[in-house]
């Protein structure tokens, strides 16, 4: 039993690694693969089945900038911190979260100073065009401007004293 009629036979072992750069390396889908090789979506992943590609599951079909709601890697997340999707190839990748993104003020600190940063180095935000806290101080990532890079017990020092100038300043605000 050969290939159909006006269709070529395809020798599917040698073309095992172009099928799976194709797939798995450009993201194409089994039926974009079938039009590189003029055959139906069908038998690719017959062939794909047959060779032991795996399949993509469906969140790494949507993943990234093939999901309709893609907003180019960078959204807010629910503490108002800005945060950025950086890719395996990126030389600051070390420093994402297990999702892959990795926050908008640490990024630019460590761009700015040439290296990743450590797990244990803060970014502390200087707050000093907007109160601290509110939305707009955590979305302003001006570095040296209001971003500071800082040890633990450095920043928990710093929180202290903003913590208890914020009191003594309310506290003078009852006398005038």
């Amino acid at each position: 039993m050969g290939a159909p009629k006006g269709k070529k036979q395809i020798k599917w072992g040698e073309q095992r690694e172009k099928v799976m750069e194709l797939y798995w390396g450009e993201g194409m889908t089994a039926d974009q693969i079938g039009e590189v090789f003029n055959v139906c979506g069908a038998a690719i992943r017959d062939a794909m089945h047959r060779l032991g590609i795996t399949m993509r599951d469906k969140s790494q079909k949507t993943a990234g900038a093939r999901n309709y709601r893609w907003q180019g890697g960078r959204f807010i997340n629910g503490y108002g911190y800005v945060e950025i999707k950086l890719f395996p190839d990126d030389f600051f990748y070390p420093m994402v979260s297990r999702r892959g993104y990795v926050k908008e003020h640490r990024l630019v600190v460590a761009k700015a100073i040439g290296r990743n940063l450590h797990r244990w180095e803060i970014v502390h935000h200087r707050h000093d065009k907007y109160p601290a806290g509110s939305i707009e101080d955590k979305q302003d990532n001006r570095y040296p401007e209001n971003l500071q890079l800082v040890t633990d017990d450095r920043h928990k020092q710093i929180t202290i004293l903003e913590s208890e100038i914020a009191r003594l300043k309310k506290r003078l605000s009852k006398y005038e």
